[in-house]
């Protein structure tokens, strides 16, 4: 590459989770860690050395910082009422997910997603949005940087909302002393 962002990741190219015992076998050696079995974050030989290793990382991915920040909205009125809206996003920014794992001294909660679509032995899904359940998280294959969990960390919020009716047209023909009276209502990033 001529031109690449700054603070992009360096990750292994996940291939999904090995299916069976007769996947890891035909596998490349994966490395980090002994005693692969199905379930298991399946690698990218990126060198085509018969290994994964740390040769076989590379950048990927869109940077860490937002190469894109954006916002956008409007106003308008009609008769006494009034109405405005904001809204903040980014896009073009990765995140990985890190200290996410069960049975960590780090994390003391199962997320939802984990407790929905993990791999099992009855749920044999290579697809799976989390690899299997292990006790044992020092420096195992499934806990390397890689595509696996890497994710896109654009969004789009709602940053303000004010919704408001002004009473000083109303009451100016009656008082003219009114300064102006506005009633409004107001959420910040909703």
């Amino acid at each position: 590459e001529i031109w690449k962002p700054l603070y992009r990741y360096t990750c292994l190219i996940a291939l999904g989770l090995f299916k069976d015992e007769a996947d890891v076998e035909n596998s490349p050696e994966q490395t980090f860690s002994p005693n692969l079995k199905p379930g298991d974050i399946k690698y990218k030989d990126l060198n085509g050395d018969g290994k994964i290793d740390s040769n076989d990382m590379t950048e990927i991915g869109d940077p860490t910082v937002p190469q894109i920040v954006y916002g956008f909205g409007g106003s308008m009125q009609y008769k006494n009422f009034d109405f405005s809206v904001f809204f903040q996003g980014v896009a073009k920014t990765s995140l990985m997910m890190q200290n996410i794992h069960p049975f960590t001294s780090d994390q003391t909660t199962l997320l939802d997603f984990i407790a929905k679509d993990y791999w099992t032995e009855e749920n044999p899904n290579p697809n799976a949005e989390y690899p299997r359940l292990i006790s044992n998280l020092d420096s195992h294959n499934n806990f390397m940087n890689s595509t696996y969990w890497l994710r896109s960390a654009a969004f789009l919020r709602l940053k303000n909302v004010e919704i408001g009716y002004d009473f000083k047209k109303l009451l100016l023909s009656k008082v003219s002393e009114i300064q102006g009276l506005r009633l409004y209502f107001s959420g910040s990033n909703l």
